[in-house]
């Protein structure tokens, strides 16, 4: 038998990973001993499974639509940091309010950080382990919605309030980055308006982004950001 070190060396691989399907409890050792990372026990995962929903329903139906159905929309997921939306100097808190997800574990070490507090710091080589929105329905967009502040003159156009030009420039920039999907006034335009950013741009960017506004400086206009899943999408065409 070839171990799971020599084939990965053979193949100049390091991260190769050696799954095994196992019928028999005693192949269990032999393969492991043989260098298998993970054994799959197919009998012995469908007896905990009836095991479950005769003693934890409840818990049971949470584990098939999740993680065998997919219907809940929600699943646990992996994930590994990643330079062009790095985690590293956030804390757990910070990362689930941004990204909308709830961390169970981090991988550090060599060892598991289970439930880990709203304070942990995480690093550049953490692993983590959370129950999030499924990639495959929905995605996350993060919008500013504008409101007319103590500078803005009721009943006048929205046209002619003064600073709105150096607004629209300001909000121009980040159209020309590639960084904006949508954005413009209300029709009632003393109700404000919004800017739709793109998927790519994150709650604390954009919640920077909004702040220069000079609008905003002047008291033209206040903002608020909010999180938005695009749950449903349509073809105006």
């Amino acid at each position: 038998m070839v171990s799971a070190r020599a084939l990965s060396q053979r193949l100049d691989n390091v991260k190769l990973r050696i799954i095994a399907l196992v019928h028999d409890d005693k192949n269990g050792t032999k393969l492991q001993v043989g260098g298998a990372d993970q054994l799959v026990m197919p009998e012995k995962g469908s007896g905990r499974q009836i095991q479950q929903s005769m003693m934890n329903p409840r818990l049971a139906d949470f584990s098939v639509r999740t993680a065998v159905l997919g219907t809940a929309g929600y699943t646990m997921q992996q994930l590994s940091n990643e330079p062009s939306k790095s985690w590293v100097g956030k804390t757990a808190a910070q990362l689930s309010a941004e990204r909308g997800l709830t961390i169970l574990a981090i991988w550090r070490d060599g060892d598991y950080i289970y439930s880990p507090t709203p304070q942990t710091s995480l690093e550049t080589d953490d692993e983590l382990i959370v129950f999030a929105v499924s990639n495959e329905r929905m995605e996350m967009r993060h919008v500013v919605f504008h409101k007319p502040g103590p500078a803005w003159k009721i009943g006048v156009d929205f046209r002619e309030q003064p600073g709105v030009m150096a607004h629209v420039q300001h909000y121009a920039k980040l159209l020309a980055e590639g960084k904006l999907f949508k954005g413009g006034p209300f029709v009632d335009a003393d109700s404000g308006g919004m800017m739709i950013a793109t998927g790519a741009v994150s709650k604390e960017a954009l919640d920077a982004f909004a702040a220069e506004d000079p609008a905003i400086q002047s008291g033209l206009l206040t903002y608020e950001i909010m999180s938005w899943y695009v749950a449903m999408t349509g073809d105006e065409g």
